[in-house]
């Protein structure tokens, strides 16, 4: 089984759909057998001291709501229904205790932590059309 975030994407990879392959094609200068271990082993680094190996990293030290939940701006939050970091239900419950002038949460079938087409997608739609209309105000 792979590591860190590639364990992640491993779980998460039957339930979403991959972002297209072009998406992730390194510049020659890194396209090295080297570059793309060097890449991964930051990636495990990265996760393992953000995430930890029981869910125990520096992220578990962070309690949101204690940092604030009143907000002078919009608030927008795009989650992937797969996404097995941020999971949706606990983000959730933190956007539902945040105070906004205007706050929307959306969620993408199909997606997860990772980037993919539907998030964009989403993405676009929010800025589209709740995001846009704040700026004619």
């Amino acid at each position: 089984m792979p590591a860190g975030n590639a364990t992640t994407r491993w779980y998460s990879g039957p339930v979403t759909d991959a972002p297209p392959k072009h998406w992730w094609q390194p510049a020659p200068f890194y396209a090295t057998p080297q570059a793309a271990a060097d890449f991964d082993a930051a990636d495990d680094y990265s996760y393992i001291q953000f995430i930890g190996g029981r869910g125990d990293g520096m992220f578990a030290k962070v309690d949101l709501p204690a940092l604030g939940t009143r907000f002078d701006l919009p608030v927008f939050f795009i989650m992937g229904e797969a996404d097995l970091l941020t999971s949706p239900a606990i983000a959730r419950r933190y956007f539902d205790s945040i105070s906004a002038p205007a706050k929307d949460f959306t969620v993408v079938k199909r997606a997860g932590h990772d980037p993919n087409q539907l998030v964009l997608d989403a993405q676009w739609t929010v800025l589209h059309d709740k995001v846009a209309p704040l700026l004619k105000r």
